[in-house]
């Protein structure tokens, strides 16, 4: 309770229960250290007024008009804080812009498949194809990295995400349908039947392969394998192209199923020349391409190509054909219209 004095000022009674200051009314000390305590209305206030210390200069007329709550504050003498809140945002933009840069590269996917692809003892990929990549990256003056995955899964990455290059890959109608950019081709494959060099197996198609009850060596899962299998002729799965090599020179099969790039790169591998085989039927003569995921920026699509394009007007090809050549054992040539592929030899049955 209280009582008007004598001299007209107004007094509480003592032990009379004291009411309940005025927060609303209660500025904030002009401290340098500032606190973050009170209740969660008080945060809200001071979230307003540290905003406005930061960033009040650069708001508009709609953003001046602050509550009467707030306007019963001073003026926060944070010029300290508002520098470092300032430039705080500006790293964040700087940051965003950066990460929108990068967002906007193309992330370089391939799987072991060599000689086009594949990770050197070093854990270095290499390959014909990683060559082409890494000239195009010179030109495009980029330096990200290859990274090799399992094909199943970066090929499910490439189907998910934008902004995916993917090499080497068929062009299918199921892959176009779905989006996919194709640059190149790159590198031809010829998928053959491998005989060993002194055979004497002449053969004119597949079920040639069959009606002669002949044994083909070939990958487990592989179409090459289903193939076959589905024409009826016997084969031997194996977990690697190096032990149908092994089977093929060991007389423990007739024929091995691979291609004529892949051949020369395994038995490179094993010590092997290259002409240790032959290829007595062509399977099917597949091309293979750089393929970039559905959604990309086509301006990037674009660069890319334009890159690839511009690497046909140097001695790109002709410096890579001789080093692949002379790494892998045999002849190899290069055209637009296929990429690189395996040059035909005189004891090549298939010509190709």
């Amino acid at each position: 309770m209280s009582h008007l004095g004598t001299d007209g000022i107004v007094r509480r009674n003592a032990g009379a229960r004291p009411s309940v200051p005025d927060t609303n009314s209660k500025a904030l000390p002009h401290s340098p250290r500032f606190k973050w305590g009170g209740c969660h209305h008080t945060r809200i206030i001071r979230l307003k007024e540290v905003f406005y210390a930061a960033f009040g200069p650069f708001t508009t007329a709609a953003m001046n008009k602050r509550s009467s709550h707030f306007n019963t504050h001073p003026a926060l003498p944070f010029g300290s804080l508002r520098f470092a809140l300032a430039l705080a945002l500006l790293i964040w933009l700087a940051a965003m812009t950066s990460g929108t840069a990068q967002a906007q590269e193309l992330r370089l996917l391939t799987s072991p498949w060599p000689p086009s692809n594949y990770v050197q003892a070093d854990g270095i990929p290499a390959g014909i194809s990683v060559d082409v990549i890494e000239a195009m990256k010179d030109r495009l003056k980029l330096e990200t990295p290859v990274e090799v995955l399992p094909w199943a899964r970066a090929y499910l990455v490439a189907q998910s995400d934008p902004n995916i290059l993917l090499f080497t890959a068929g062009r299918t109608q199921e892959r176009v349908d779905m989006g996919f950019h194709f640059v190149g081709p790159v590198v031809m494959w010829t998928h053959a039947l491998m005989a060993r060099k002194d055979t004497e197996i002449a053969i004119d198609d597949v079920d040639a392969v069959r009606s002669h009850n002949l044994v083909v060596a070939g990958v487990r899962g592989s179409w090459q394998v289903r193939l076959l299998q589905d024409a009826g002729v016997r084969t031997v799965e194996t977990e690697n192209h190096e032990t149908g090599a092994r089977m093929l020179l060991a007389k423990r099969v007739d024929l091995w199923i691979t291609s004529r790039l892949q051949a020369s790169s395994v038995l490179k591998d094993l010590g092997r020349d290259a002409d240790s085989v032959t290829a007595i039927h062509t399977v099917k003569r597949s091309p293979s391409y750089l393929m970039i995921s559905a959604e990309t920026d086509p301006d990037i699509i674009a660069r890319w190509e334009a890159a690839y394009e511009d690497l046909k007007q140097t001695d790109f090809f002709e410096k890579t054909v001789n080093k692949w050549s002379d790494q892998l054992g045999i002849a190899l040539q290069f055209s637009p219209a296929e990429g690189f592929s395996a040059r035909p030899v005189p004891h090549d049955k298939t010509g190709s």
